[in-house]
């Protein structure tokens, strides 16, 4: 059931600015006058400055379809979602307030200053550089970077100081806070951007957070501009620099940085501290095949020659760009190979190169692997050789150095020859030299995962498959190794034991999407017995409580109860921070869908590199397991690696992989996640049978096995065989690791800490490994899935007819034949093709955000029954063709819930998802009629519902046709089209999910046979 939001109220008021507003609300309402002369002066200043009803939508302004998706699964995966409790207070200090001076909004009975605000300050001369603004001076800057857990200004939690004072941020030329801010901001945005983002009527506001990473590391500042009005203007990183480098500077205090040179030394440090200092790696997978020599770049004699493996060497990444370059040729070999050979001016060796070369000279490694010079170009045995060990030389390599802002390898490497293009910006205030960091380190580096070369499919694998690496960017070098990443500008953490990451403070990416968080939840299909909710975002303070009927709370839930539902924005996952795949940690199937998701954005020059450069990483996610890997998708989860959505437009490869592969696809591909972070659910349960083809004699042998078949029988079989095609289905208990699943070693553990997960682990077999199911073992053999002929999945499933519709034509519905309010009667489902065309009727698709060209409605009788994405376009659907689209039940599913789980966490955490499986498949699946879960009560004489709904994948389905939402009612689906009417091969063309009870209303058919090819 969804309930219709009717009114909306605000409880629970802590945040400084939002009590003012409404304490003068009260006050005018009760004709009380305020009797403080600075707070009346600052109210009034306030009043000035803003404008509250600049936003506020017309009332007979009608509704829009948003161009916008809704929340999808990365949106959801970001927050957290429960039922909360206290919120902290700060109401023992005065709160000052800058709005054209520093004040108090409302009179308060407190006495206490915060530690932070200065009284009183002195007064330098404008000429003095460290002079600071009446803006400025009044805050003890040095406080901020030496004690913890002060109070802020703004509201009861971390230390914020909010200031009304961005124009005279960018106005003040003498003030050295200013000057610093307005630096910052001026080497981030064009002027154009930042004029418009300052312009406006209201002063706009930035805040000052900070940064506590603990005792024993330096305090930083978070300069926070959420008010301006182009929300591309970034967060600032203020630290102090280091005062004494020989006095042992703290973790993530300043260090200098020349713009013209970058510092070796450093990277020598790093190098030397992950080679010596840091926990020592499992061994890469990546280990060198039988070849015994290497040919790499000697730094020390300048040229090309082989060496034994294994040696201490570096490798370079790089775009190759579209001009001429150095190469190793049949023509070029002799000269190269000969001591002095790269030193040859008529080679044309490219500046990229030549840095690469004395970096690694410089750093201590005399070999260094580039292929322009290390693979013969013109012997394709020699390539080929070499391509197909690309995984070993860079797993093996000591140091990868990085071109990552270069298109052209004739731009060499900034910092080794070539300036670096901005300056390091610093101040001097309070007896402190402060310093714009180049890099938040809680986010990714956009000078990196924006440049050309993150976008290409080769250097996906190249950057995950090194130990270690450098980056040279336009600003600082960036070393990341497995333990942690350290920037050129920034004192590195040394003691990494126990050490974690402060996460980013992502409320303003929470606060600015959350209307449609708010009505996300209030929507929830899962939270249906409270028609009456209340929301708080956590770190603010006021509670808003949406309502259906505030008056009647107990008209649906008897106790009365308004949840309070608490949000919380996720920290950015260190893979999130330094753009690279998050392995450590994470489930194995999380990990691969990740990189399937980082992989599939990325471009390649040629097409049928699609899984070669796909094949290192996945060898990286499971290293160390018993698997395989079949078109990319791995044998460990193979049913569920089906189901990969588009992300966009998809293009099919010419290339021999099968459709049901996402490699077949040109374009961004990526799985559903689990819904809200911390979401109540379940992994998907198969719910085919598996199939392979045998030949004629191993099936006359079988028959033959008994041993008592007559001449006659033996005949009349063989006869009967002909050249149909033979298939035998494969063990479902050995396929879903069921068979003494009690005495293999699996155990069950709870993630309650952060996702609340099912997970499972084997100390023996995979210690520190973390699966969402149970895999092979060990030793153990592989059931293989596809055809080793040519591909071709055989399975037997569930499935009915599907037919299209052109729902923004008025023949659709001129027949009556779509919208059937009546009997059951139609044995297909429908899926509604242009729902975002002018003359679509609204009340059909109910969706109140576009949908993209990719994504259908699928429907029922007219009624709503689930969601497809199609991976091909709609030109090659063809709406008169009713035999041969079938929508295929691949796995049972659940919508994610939202936590706590109605039946109790005892009851959730009890429930096995192997011991649920085997109920799914074996009883409800494939068993008998009995053990079917009865279907709803239909009332015939509703019609289709009408509310809209934000779409985010999930299927959303008539509640009052198909029954409530509950656990275990959606079917996976894949959409089949079949290669000739009646036969077994068929074509995956499409990806959804569908309510269980209206597949069944559809009446599927006796399980068919599917060849997907």
């Amino acid at each position: 059931m969804r309930h219709q939001l009717k009114e909306i109220h605000i409880r629970n008021i802590q945040e400084q600015h939002d009590i003012a507003i409404f304490d003068k609300v009260m006050r005018n309402h009760d004709s009380e006058p305020i009797n403080d002369p600075d707070v009346l002066s600052m109210r009034q200043d306030y009043d000035d400055v803003k404008d509250f009803n600049r936003d506020l939508p017309k009332p007979d302004e009608p509704k829009r379809t948003r161009d916008k998706d809704g929340m999808t699964d990365d949106d959801r995966d970001r927050v957290r979602v429960w039922m909360q409790t206290n919120s902290p207070d700060n109401s023992e200090y005065r709160h000052h307030q800058f709005v054209k001076r520093w004040g108090l909004l409302h009179e308060s009975k407190a006495e206490k200053n915060e530690e932070w605000f200065i009284e009183s300050p002195p007064v330098l001369d404008e000429s003095d550089p460290e002079y600071l603004c009446d803006m400025c001076r009044q805050i003890d800057f040095s406080i901020l970077f030496s004690q913890r857990g002060l109070p802020g200004n703004h509201k009861p939690g971390p230390t914020v100081i909010q200031v009304y004072g961005i124009p005279k941020l960018m106005k003040e030329v003498d003030c050295s806070f200013c000057s610093l801010l307005r630096r910052g901001l001026e080497a981030e945005c064009s002027p154009e951007d930042l004029e418009k983002s300052v312009a406006g009527p209201e002063i706009k506001t930035f805040k000052i957070a900070v940064l506590d990473e603990g005792p024993k590391h330096a305090q930083r500042l978070e300069i926070e501009f959420g008010d301006l009005n182009d929300t591309a203007i970034p967060r600032l990183i203020v630290q102090k620099m280091v005062a004494a480098p020989d006095s042992g500077p703290l973790a993530f205090e300043g260090l200098l940085v020349r713009q013209n040179v970058a510092d070796v030394q450093r990277l020598r440090d790093w190098l030397r501290c992950c080679e010596e200092d840091h926990p020592t790696q499992k061994q890469t997978p990546h280990q060198w095949s039988d070849q015994k020599t290497l040919r790499v770049i000697d730094t020390v004699d300048n040229c090309v020659k082989s060496v034994e493996m294994p040696c201490r060497y570096a490798c370079l990444s790089y775009v190759w760009g579209k001009g001429t370059q150095a190469q190793l040729t049949a023509s070029t070999k002799t000269i190269l190979e000969s001591p002095g050979g790269l030193l040859e001016t008529s080679l044309g060796l490219n500046q990229t190169i030549k840095d690469a070369i004395q970096v690694s000279r410089d750093v201590g490694l005399r070999y260094i692997w580039i292929d322009a010079l290390c693979i013969i170009q013109d012997d394709l045995e020699d390539k080929m050789a070499i391509i197909s060990n690309m995984s070993f030389i860079y797993g093996n390599a000591v140091l990868t150095i990085v071109a990552a802002t270069n298109s052209d390898p004739a731009q060499g490497l900034p910092g080794v020859k070539l300036p670096r293009s901005r300056a390091q910006i610093t101040e001097k205030l309070q007896g402190m030299e402060l310093a714009i960091a180049f890099h938040d380190q809680r986010r990714p580096y956009d000078e990196i995962e924006t440049s050309v070369w993150n976008s290409r499919a080769w250097t996906f694998q190249e950057r995950h498959l090194s130990q270690r690496s450098v980056y040279f960017t336009f600003w600082q070098m960036c070393f990341t190794c497995p333990h942690g990443t350290a920037y050129e500008d920034t004192v590195p953490v040394q003691d990494l034991a126990g050490y974690k990451p402060l996460p980013l403070n992502n409320q303003t990416r929470l606060t600015s999407n959350l209307h449609e968080l708010q009505m996300t939840v209030f929507g929830d299909e899962t939270q249906a017995q409270y028609p009456n909710k209340a929301m708080l975002a956590k770190g603010q303070s006021s509670v808003i409580w949406m309502a259906e009927d505030p008056n009647n709370p107990k008209e649906i839930h008897p106790e009365g109860i308004i949840p309070i539902y608490e949000f919380e924005p996720v920290p950015d996952s260190a893979g999130a921070r330094t753009g690279t795949l998050l392995l450590k940690g994470e489930t194995l199937w999380r990990a691969y869908a990740n990189a399937v998701s980082m992989y599939t954005k990325r471009q390649m020059t040629w097409q049928s590199d699609a899984l070669n450069a796909f094949t290192g990483v996945g060898d990286l996610v499971a290293q160390g397991v018993n698997t395989t890997f079949w078109f990319g998708l791995p044998e460990f989860a193979f049913d569920q690696a089906l189901l990969w959505y588009p992300q966009t437009q998809l293009v099919r490869r010419d290339l021999n992989i099968p459709t049901w592969s996402w490699a077949a696809w040109q374009g961004h591909s990526s799985y559903r996640g689990r819904g809200w972070h911390n979401a109540i659910t379940f992994p998907s349960f198969n719910c085919v049978k598996w199939l392979r083809r045998i030949d004629k004699q191993t099936m006359i042998e079988r028959y033959l096995a008994p041993g008592n078949r007559t001449p006659q029988e033996i005949e009349a079989f063989n006869q009967r065989l002909g050249t149909q095609l033979l298939l035998s289905e494969l063990n479902p208990d050995d396929l879903f690791h069921l068979a003494n699943f009690n005495r293999s070693g699996w155990e069950l553990e709870s993630d309650d800490k952060d996702r609340n997960e099912h997970i499972y682990v084997h100390r023996t077999a995979y210690p520190g490994l973390r699966f969402s199911y149970p895999i092979s073992l060990p030793n153990e053999p592989l059931l293989e899935r596809p055809d080793p002929k040519d591909g071709t999945l055989f399975f037997s499933a569930r499935s009915v007819y599907a037919r299209f519709y052109d729902i923004s034509s008025s023949e659709t519905f001129s027949a009556n034949e779509f919208i059937v309010p009546g009997r059951l009667e139609h044995e297909y489902l429908q899926i509604g093709l242009n729902s975002n065309s002018e003359t679509t009727p609204r009340e059909i698709h109910r969706s109140a955000t576009r949908l993209r060209p990719w994504q259908h409605v699928i429907y029922h009788q007219g009624y709503r029954a689930g969601f497809l994405y199609l991976n091909v376009p709609d030109s090659e659907i063809d709406l008169s063709d009713h035999e041969n689209y079938e929508l295929v039940a691949v796995s049972r599913d659940s919508i994610p819930h939202i936590a706590p789980p109605a039946q109790g966490w005892d009851v959730y955490w009890k429930s096995h998802p192997a011991m649920m499986q085997d109920h799914i498949y074996f009883r409800e699946e494939w068993g008998d009629a009995e053990s079917l879960v009865a279907m709803p009560e239909i009332d015939f004489s509703k019609g289709p519902e009408t509310y809209t709904v934000s779409e985010n994948g999930d299927p959303k389905w008539d509640e009052g046709r198909f029954g409530p939402v509950t656990w275990l009612d959606v079917y996976n689906v894949l959409l089949v089209r079949r290669k000739e009417t009646g036969r077994v091969l068929a074509e995956r063309i499409g990806v959804g999910k569908v309510s269980v009870n209206a597949f069944r209303y559809a009446k599927p058919g006796d399980a068919g046979v599917v060849g997907l090819v």
